[in-house]
């Protein structure tokens, strides 16, 4: 991919736009509102201090719960989403959550402010947990229309409590669920709290540095092929239907809650000091332009691409990437030789704000390159910092993420797939894609890069 030059950078930003940006200013505007007085959102509040209310009852009941249980490995921390998980989501609870010795810290009506008091008043002593699942922020929406801005900082001020108190405690950070009318026109009736939620869901994102913090999104599994929020789902548009919506949500997060609980045994790790795993394509040894370091491998931008020695059929592919100016990378999968070349999907590694020339977002990163652009969904760090990307190949199913959010989805047997394959540069590629296993390459193209965290999980 070619740069562009100034004079055609300096036209094209008037009308262009990445996910940096938007990231940026998310960011800017948060740090801004930040040196404001009296947020609701971040200020601790008690619903009532009355033993004999409900909701102090519950909140009580907690502390025992958690001081009756010291071995608990899994905390679940929000509102009436999670609280319903003991009502009508009971059986998905029994399900995937009790072996694994889980309570269930949510209260029906709470915003940030609410759960924030009680994690400062005993919902998080007398045990030391694995994981914290947290979702929490839709009713600083719904009952007040909190600006995005300021519900992200109560999510913010929740995740430093959690930190302090329960330091050795990894944290998933799901987005909140998507609520009332969905529609992306936001000139339709009733997307006003939809597009609230979705704003704050933009910056929360931000908060995941995919070491301690974990960031997922999972919204789409509720929503139909229309990106409409059926009834089926949640019949509120608010809550998940009972044994039909809960199932959906414990199968979404399962693979997350399996990999941070430590319970993959089967993952294993494409990346160390002897890159054994790897040669270059004509099947010599990894020279010197690729360096494994401090448990990252940096590439320097020039030299050749390397592959695996293995082929991998059905796998979620994690890692994390992180790219110069200028730089051009990508990682392949399901490759194969065709003529002299190696060729696969390529998940795109790229410095978005460089490569403008002609905005094909199928070209930008995490794209399936000249293949599908990622969806609106897609966040990307600026240049010097890490971001978390997993390829999904089950069957024929592809899936591409991007700091905890799914950007590209697609089938290769479908007629969607082959349309676009006929626009591309693998048109003249007979069965390109088709093939049952393939290698995985990383790819250089240009500037340096830097790889870590690359893991590989076989599926059956």
């Amino acid at each position: 991919m070619k740069k562009t030059t100034l004079l055609s950078f300096l036209i094209l930003t008037s009308i262009f736009s990445t996910q940096i940006s938007k990231a940026n200013t998310n960011l800017d505007n948060i740090e801004a509102e930040e040196q404001a007085q009296d947020i609701a959102a971040i200020t601790p509040k008690a619903r009532s201090l009355n033993p004999k209310n409900w909701w102090f009852a519950r909140h009580t009941r907690f502390n025992q719960d958690l001081e009756n249980m010291p071995d608990a490995k899994l905390l679940f921390i929000g509102d009436s989403i999670i609280h319903h998980w003991e009502i009508g989501g009971k059986p998905i609870w029994d399900k995937f959550y009790v072996n694994r010795k889980t309570v269930n810290l949510g209260i029906s009506g709470d915003r940030t402010q609410e759960v924030l008091w009680r994690l400062q008043n005993g919902n998080l002593k007398h045990v030391k947990p694995k994981l914290c699942v947290i979702m929490i922020g839709t009713n600083n929406t719904g009952h007040n229309m909190e600006k995005p801005e300021h519900i992200a900082l109560g999510v913010k001020a929740i995740l430093q409590e959690v930190q302090k108190q329960q330091p050795q405690a990894k944290i998933l950070l799901l987005a909140i669920f998507p609520r009332g009318n969905t529609s992306l026109d936001d000139t339709q009736p009733n997307t006003a709290m939809f597009h609230n939620n979705e704003k704050t869901n933009r910056i929360i994102q931000e908060f995941a540095d995919f070491e301690n913090i974990f960031y997922l999104n999972i919204n789409d599994s509720f929503l139909d092929s229309h990106g409409i929020l059926p009834r089926k789902t949640m019949p509120d548009l608010l809550h998940p239907q009972y044994a039909y919506g809960y199932n959906i949500w414990a199968n979404a997060i399962e693979p997350a809650i399996k990999k941070l609980l430590g319970e993959n045994t089967n993952e294993k790790q494409l990346l160390d000091k002897s890159l054994s795993q790897w040669t270059h394509t004509d099947g010599s040894n990894v020279n010197e332009n690729w360096i494994y370091k401090k448990n990252t491998l940096t590439h320097s931008g020039q030299g050749k691409d390397i592959i695996t020695k293995k082929e991998y059929k059905n796998f979620v592919l994690s890692f994390d990437f992180k790219v110069s100016e200028d730089a051009n990378s990508g990682v392949k999968y399901k490759v194969k030789k065709y003529g002299k070349q190696h060729l696969g999907i390529e998940y795109q590694v790229l410095d978005d704000t460089a490569y403008i020339e002609n905005i094909n977002n199928y070209h930008m990163a995490a794209a399936a390159y000249d293949i599908f652009d990622p969806n609106r969904l897609k966040q990307l760090k600026p240049v010097g910092k890490f971001n978390h990307a997993k390829i999904v190949v089950n069957g024929t199913k592809i899936q591409h993420w991007l700091n905890g959010a799914k950007v590209v989805s697609f089938d290769i047997n479908s007629n969607r797939f082959d349309k676009a394959i006929a626009k591309s540069k693998f048109k003249n590629i007979r069965n390109f894609a088709h093939n049952n296993s393939g290698k995985i390459l990383l790819q250089t193209h240009g500037g340096e890069v830097q790889y870590k965290n690359m893991t590989i999980r076989e599926l059956n």
